[in-house]
């Protein structure tokens, strides 16, 4: 066995988890068989609750799989262990209806583990073969909830989270394989170096305020409807309060080593430190978005969802706008002016990309299109004696093509330049609507 395996386990701080005086450690399976007989007795005080324990020493599933509808606080199922490369095996265990504050599932296998909402319109059917006797039993719905639970370089293989709530959540270098994550509701989730395999899938999950930085989606992935707020990076004071201020949340690396996620946040408030902290901090955000949304607009366009691949391109163009704000007057006071000035083309283009339409917004093409027959014909009108309805109707005309008519109004240069913004315009929403079409998009 390879040295490292042997290592003694190192009790480096768990996240969420608080060890004080009155956390337990559980080192043996009839110590917690007996914790299990205490909890099953109805009527109790703890009554179907396990509080302050640590469970990372034992085979919980050896002894007990089923805490449907139980409170469970402050508990490690597996610690996170540097000092070893093995993923502690947890399997079949069933979480539904359960409420699971600051628990630890860190470098575990968690193996058809059941984390779904109690379903009242499902049930069980108990069939006596011999008898021929089945047993309905119904269950009012319960739902899951979880605040402050990690998964952190945890292998979840064939689990379910289905109407799930989670806040708080650490999915962080985890592999997400074949998993039921439909209906659940994520705020605050790290999915940093996530890696969704398999046939996970999102349907009609929301995601609010979480970070899917450098993820992997091996076949499904989640929809710009997943997350119809967008992503943590966008909304700075949250992202700095779940990277850096909140204290129960430890960013660990799979090395073992601590990681300052945004290097410049923590410079925030700390004199010695570049007084820009704040701006780097919410620069290097707006750029990390924009290569998110950019990312996972490929990663759409190659799956066939031209939809969703749009308005990620969308969401891509307006953070790398948010994102040279913010770095073009810091390059600038820091004396890098030759790096502005070749980034000033690179925002001209995004501003023009945005005014028209980001390449699939039909409707705002044709609105530049009435604008410009609607400004050139209030400028014939005033240039001549016609009616306004003659003077649009020469605008329209020349929009298309140019018109000999109008050269009697104003001169030839201006005249030409309507025809070619017009002709421009004209052939620029044949290739979106052409494209809109062929791409149901």
């Amino acid at each position: 066995m390879n040295s490292i395996q042997n290592t003694a386990q190192l009790k480096v701080p768990q996240s969420f988890i608080n060890e004080n005086n009155d956390f337990k450690i559980i080192s043996s399976n009839e110590e917690f068989i007996a914790v299990i007989n205490d909890r099953l007795q109805e009527g109790t005080e703890n009554y179907h609750r396990l509080c302050n324990m640590d469970l990372s020493a034992i085979d919980v599933d050896g002894v007990h799989r089923d805490f449907d509808g139980w409170n469970i606080e402050n508990v490690i199922f597996s610690r996170f262990n540097p000092g070893s490369r093995d993923r502690k095996e947890i399997f079949g265990l069933s979480f539904m209806g359960a409420t699971l504050k600051c628990v630890c599932f860190a470098q575990a296998h968690l193996y058809r583990c059941n984390f779904d909402t109690k379903d009242g319109a499902a049930h069980i059917v108990n069939s006596n073969r011999a008898g021929g006797a089945i047993n309905v039993v119904e269950s009012p719905e319960t739902e899951t909830t979880m605040n402050g639970v990690t998964f952190f370089l945890s292998n979840v293989e064939l689990c379910r989270f289905r109407g799930v709530s989670i806040k708080s959540a650490d999915f962080r270098y985890s592999y997400i394989n074949d998993c039921t994550i439909r209906e659940a509701e994520v705020e605050y989730g790290d999915f940093y170096f996530c890696n969704f395999r398999g046939c996970t899938t999102f349907d009609k999950s929301i995601f609010s305020k979480c970070s899917f930085t450098n993820c992997m989606f091996e076949n499904n992935a989640i929809r710009m409807d997943n997350i119809p707020d967008g992503i943590i990076q966008e909304y700075y004071n949250d992202y700095r309060n779940m990277v850096v201020e909140d204290g129960r949340w430890l960013h660990y690396n799979p090395s073992a080593t601590y990681s300052s996620i945004n290097h410049a946040a923590n410079y925030i408030g700390k004199k010695s430190q570049d007084s820009d902290a704040e701006a780097m901090a919410r620069m290097s955000n707006m750029l990390e978005a924009s290569t998110f949304y950019k990312s996972m607009s490929g990663i759409y366009a190659g799956k066939g969802l031209n939809r969703d691949s749009n308005r990620a391109y969308k969401m891509s163009k307006l953070c790398e706008i948010r994102y040279l704000h913010l770095a073009m007057p810091i390059l600038w006071q820091r004396g890098e002016r030759k790096r502005v000035v070749r980034l000033s083309p690179r925002l001209l283009l995004d501003y023009l990309t945005v005014m028209m339409g980001f390449g699939y917004m039909w409707w705002v093409v044709v609105f530049w299109f009435v604008a410009l027959i609607v400004i050139y014909g209030a400028y014939y009108y005033a240039h001549s004696a016609d009616g306004i309805d003659v003077a649009l109707s020469y605008s329209f005309n020349n929009s298309l093509g140019p018109d000999s008519n109008i050269t009697k109004i104003i001169n030839c240069f201006l005249a030409s330049c309507q025809s070619a913004f017009g002709m421009l315009l004209i052939g620029f929403l044949g290739f979106i609507m052409a494209n809109n079409l062929r791409n149901d998009s």
